[in-house]
Formats: structure tokens, C-alpha cells, sequence
């Protein structure tokens, strides 16, 4: 399991690069663990990874419809066990999909809307089909 808190401004383009590169080295990190994981005959390795992703899912409408301009979640989507993880909000509905929700006022000052996903859970498959 791993657990991130990424820059923030999700629409910012430098911070946007930024993101990536967190993205980037956590990406390195899982897979670091991931290969000094202890095989064990029968044993079955599952991966989460959660947070404050601070930015929007390209693969996953969320209740704005919200479009990414980085690639952190396809960054993070590289690090694999059994086939691509899958984001947990694709269990639900597309217009209750949000993890953030901003006041009129500041939605009207940053351009977005109310209520966005910026913070995800990916799941590997055997945790999200059992």
C-alpha cells in the first residue's frame, strides 16, 4: 500500500510538471518494493494507492467531467501486478464522483467546477474482483 499527498493545482502548468515528477519517483518506489517482495509459493501480492493525487483521472469521468493536462495517473497506473490497477471510483455513478468540493466563489475563480476528483484510490484486479 502506498499513500501520496501530491502538489497541489491540478490546472497549474509548472506545477503540473512537478506532480509528474512525484508521481514519478512513487511510481519507482512501489516498484522498488514491489520487486524485494518475498515470493512465496501461493501467496498472492495485492496493491493499493491512495491520496491527494491533486489532479484529475484521464481514464475516469468525474462529476465535472474534468480533463487531466498531466499524466500522474497514467504514471501511477504503470505500476502493475496483475494487469492495470483500476481507479475505485469507477464504482460509482459519474455524477457523484468527487472527492473535493469548492465554494461557488472559488470555483468561479479557478475556472473549475464545484465538486471535482482529485484525490483516488487505485486498486490491483484480485482486490477489486474479490
Amino acid at each position: 500500500m502506498a499513500c501520496a499527498h501530491l502538489l497541489a493545482f491540478p490546472t497549474d502548468p509548472a506545477r503540473c510538471s512537478q506532480r509528474e515528477a512525484q508521481a514519478m519517483v512513487l511510481e519507482n518506489a512501489i516498484a522498488l518494493e514491489l520487486a524485494n517482495e518475498p515470493s512465496q509459493p501461493g501467496a498472492k501480492v495485492h496493491l493499493i494507492v491512495l491520496g491527494d493525487m491533486n489532479d484529475y483521472d484521464g481514464q475516469l469521468d468525474d462529476a465535472a467531467s474534468d480533463v487531466p493536462v498531466s499524466r500522474v495517473l497514467e504514471i501511477l497506473r504503470q505500476v502493475t501486478i496483475d494487469g492495470e490497477v483500476e481507479n475505485l471510483g469507477s464504482q460509482a455513478p459519474p455524477n457523484t464522483r468527487y472527492s473535493n468540493w469548492r465554494s461557488a466563489e472559488e470555483a468561479k475563480h479557478t475556472g473549475g467546477a464545484q465538486q471535482t476528483a482529485i484525490d483516488h484510490i487505485l486498486a490491483s484486479h484480485g482486490i477489486v474482483s474479490s
